[in-house]
């Protein structure tokens, strides 16, 4: 398996140091775990056929020997798919955050929408009742010039008249703002 893992042949790693087979800026890391009396683990990087870096967990444990001699037990675990997992992971990652972004800009626009339609209905509600005012204001002010003989006060009415029609076209207005009506473009030219 271990020669398998290098991309190598049994005969090719059988009877060579470890040493040799690791990178050589994590050999001081073998080193040190080997010259611990309890063992341990250690992530490092092996160098297989064809300089393929592979990485690798390294589990050490020393084994009672009645012969007296120092046996030492030892696990590589392949780390690149447990690595590429991480990298997938991470990308996977990186999508669901884009991902909640665009949602979040999109539920403030909708939000933002909503609250102009909002006030879009308010308006168009204030608007039609306030037409509806200016229409019993405008058509008591004609009922009372139709009467008035004095051309000074006839003179009035028509300036609060003139009044009631300009706030009457404001309403319109507001009203298409709201999309209650439509907008009536007109030319100037």
């Amino acid at each position: 398996g271990f020669a398998s893992l290098l991309g190598q042949s049994a005969a090719q790693t059988s009877g060579t140091p470890f040493q040799q087979f690791i990178l050589q800026t994590d050999v001081s890391l073998f080193e040190n775990l080997l010259a611990g009396a309890k063992g341990g683990r250690v992530v490092l990087t092996l160098v297989g056929a064809e300089q393929v870096e592979v990485p690798v967990n390294l589990s050490l444990t020393p084994l009672p020997d009645p012969g007296g001699e120092l046996i030492i037990c030892g696990i590589v675990t392949d780390l690149r798919q447990l690595r590429q997992s991480t990298r997938e992971l991470e990308d996977a990652g990186v999508r669901l955050a884009d991902q909640i972004a665009v949602r979040q800009r999109a539920e403030a626009l909708l939000h933002q929408a909503q609250k102009m339609e909002v006030v879009g209905q308010l308006t168009g509600g204030l608007a039609h009742d306030f037409n509806n005012l200016l229409m019993i204001i405008g058509g008591n002010l004609d009922l009372i010039r139709g009467r008035i003989k004095d051309d000074h006060v006839v003179k009035r009415l028509d300036q609060v008249l003139t009044a009631v029609q300009r706030g009457a076209k404001l309403t319109q207005q507001l009203l298409a703002f709201s999309r209650i009506q439509t907008l009536s473009p007109t030319s100037f030219c």
